[in-house]
């Protein structure tokens, strides 16, 4: 990607410079979504843990 943005930086193209910036950002932002959904999906989805598990926990902090 980095050599054909710098021959369109040496042919002078602004214009196809400017649309490759924004098909960049726009997958960049498509993944950022993607990203955010997955995280949301393992948030609801993660079980909480039981109650007995942190009463074992702090009968052993306690000892």
């Amino acid at each position: 990607m980095l050599t054909r943005l710098l021959s369109l930086l040496d042919g002078g193209q602004k214009q196809s410079w400017l649309k490759l910036l924004k098909s960049d950002l726009e997958t960049i932002a498509v993944l950022f979504l993607l990203a955010l959904g997955f995280a949301t999906v393992v948030a609801v989805f993660t079980p909480e843990p039981s109650i007995n598990l942190d009463a074992t926990r702090s009968e052993q902090v306690d000892s």
